[in-house]
């Protein structure tokens, strides 16, 4: 009995008193979604199991957010976000297009698994062509520069869809007040 005494107080010391331990064990987000969601406040940190990412491809950020609940397995749980952004036009004279990032260059996918049910939604460049589209998604890039080590800021996140066929769901999705902070690694 001794003998797991000191053990289990050795593991203790060391769990609690090794910081470069502790440190990896910290888990710290490049890029954290804030908002309201079909009328529900939600926070996507993600966690060390299922982190949420912020790649550079090119010209593109594609970013991956999930709740601290979420879990992909054979019983999903939990939400998770996929965002990218395209290059912008440089100069479209388009004012709205240039201060308010639109369908035309982002891609929204949101799944949702919280209700016990999987809900899927997806918003691409092509589906807002048309005026009226029931398809939506848009931000204000507060700071946005698609380079390594740079600053994303955005807020005023929107998005508007219907279900996608095949999934459970028949609540439309509703993204509002919406905010993306982190950086891109």
């Amino acid at each position: 009995m001794r003998a797991l005494t000191s053990i289990a107080a050795a593991c203790a010391t060391l769990v609690c008193c090794d910081q470069s331990l502790t440190a990896a064990l910290i888990y710290v987000p490049p890029v954290v979604f804030s908002g309201t969601v079909k009328q529900s406040a939600l926070e996507l940190r993600g966690h060390r199991f299922q982190p949420n990412t912020c790649e550079l491809h090119g010209d593109t950020v594609k970013m991956f957010m999930c709740s601290q609940d979420y879990s992909p397995g054979s019983t999903p749980t939990g939400c998770y976000m996929r965002l990218e952004i395209y290059p912008m036009p440089r100069d479209s004279g388009d004012t709205v297009q240039i201060l308010l990032f639109g369908a035309r260059n982002m891609l929204l996918r949101f799944t949702d698994h919280r209700e016990g049910i999987t809900q899927s939604y997806q918003v691409t460049p092509a589906d807002t062509i048309y005026v009226g589209s029931e398809r939506s998604v848009g931000a204000h890039p507060d700071n946005y520069s698609p380079q390594h080590g740079a600053a994303i800021h955005l807020t005023e996140i929107t998005a508007q869809a219907p279900a996608m066929f095949g999934t459970n769901g028949v609540e439309p999705l509703t993204i509002e007040d919406g905010t993306i902070t982190g950086t891109v690694p």
